[in-house]
């Protein structure tokens, strides 16, 4: 409807300022849930919103994915519960307090966990974050993915800065940039330009090793 009627009932005291819709599911479902413009967007969990954009949802209803919120965009989801997605184009936080600020095709599915834009990046862990760049991964507790494409992040505390088909898969690893890069054990940092047959058999590294003693003799 063009008037801004239809659809399913408003939920209380909720606030639907859109006027097209293609569903009737398309409303300001939730309590105190808000859609201040836009098209077929949809808020339905209890103070849920959706500023404005096209085919975007706040929440999923039923109590556990409420406080959700999406700025605009197109077809961008916020499902978890305080989840937000900023705007961009088939954005997803599917996680408590998960966020993808923008870009296309992300998704932020981890606790906590933030994409802050680019293409097809996935942070799926918690507290993770992908700050942008292609097709990046960052999949374990605390992994960082800073840009470039193709990085991956894949153990506690592993961060990937830039550069491309790099692989963080060690516990407080660090590759800094360049290519086809892995760092793969404790606390080593690795980098290079390339490789020969295989990734990483072309690379520089360095590893960091301590060890504690309960006297004056060096460990």
């Amino acid at each position: 409807r063009a008037d801004g009627s239809g659809g399913n009932a408003r939920g209380t005291d909720a606030v639907d300022l859109q006027v097209t819709r293609s569903a009737v599911t398309q409303v300001a479902s939730g309590t105190r849930s808000f859609i201040g413009a836009g098209e077929k967007n949809s808020a339905l969990g209890t103070e849920c919103s959706v500023v404005g954009g096209d085919t975007n949802v706040a929440g999923a209803g039923g109590g556990a994915n409420d406080h959700a919120f999406v700025g605009g965009g197109n077809d961008n989801t916020a499902s978890g519960e305080a989840s937000v997605v900023g705007g961009g184009d088939t954005n997803v936080a599917t996680a408590q307090e998960s966020v993808a600020v923008g870009g296309n095709h992300n998704t932020a599915s981890g606790l906590q966990s933030v994409v802050g834009g680019g293409d097809t990046n996935i942070a799926s862990a918690e507290e993770s974050v992908v700050a942008g760049g292609g097709d990046n991964t960052a999949s374990a507790q605390n992994a960082t993915v800073g840009g470039g494409d193709t990085n991956i992040a894949s153990a506690q505390n592993a961060t990937v800065s830039g550069g491309s088909q790099n692989t963080a898969s060690g516990v407080n690893s660090h590759v800094p940039g360049g290519i086809l890069a892995v760092a793969d054990k404790y606390g080593q940092q690795a980098w290079a330009s390339g490789a020969f047959a295989n990734v990483g058999d072309a690379q520089a590294s360095t590893c960091l090793m301590r060890n504690a003693t309960v006297n004056a003799t060096p460990a």
